[in-house]
């Protein structure tokens, strides 16, 4: 990949909406390496994406070492997901949760 398709792909993904996104992909993490595609989620406030096992992993930044809250669900945008993996079936190996078309920029 050439610096001139790099830079055309962050071009794009600067381009995702900031009000209003479509949720492209959503993967629980049942177990350890295990991903699985599901076309509903239900969240939880105490245990995440029901079906994942965020809640079961433990933190070093937590008194007790239990799951860490601020890491409960993960997003990530999808054009930027479409530029690393190249193909749709590869996006859930990332490890997020929610794919979206959306800036999720820091700014936004």
């Amino acid at each position: 990949m050439s610096t001139i398709d790099i830079e055309t792909e962050v071009i794009d993904i600067k381009k995702s909406p900031r009000n209003e996104g479509i949720v492209e992909l959503i993967v629980a993490r049942p177990g350890v390496g295990q991903r699985q595609e599901i076309d509903n989620a239900e969240l939880d406030l105490e245990q995440g994406l029901i079906g994942d096992n965020w809640i079961k992993r433990v933190s070093d930044r937590t008194k007790g070492r239990s799951a860490y809250l601020d890491r409960q669900l993960t997003l990530m945008n999808s054009k930027a997901i479409q530029a690393i993996a190249k193909e749709k079936n590869r996006w859930k190996l990332s490890g997020d949760q929610f794919f979206v078309g959306l800036d999720l920029s820091p700014k936004n």
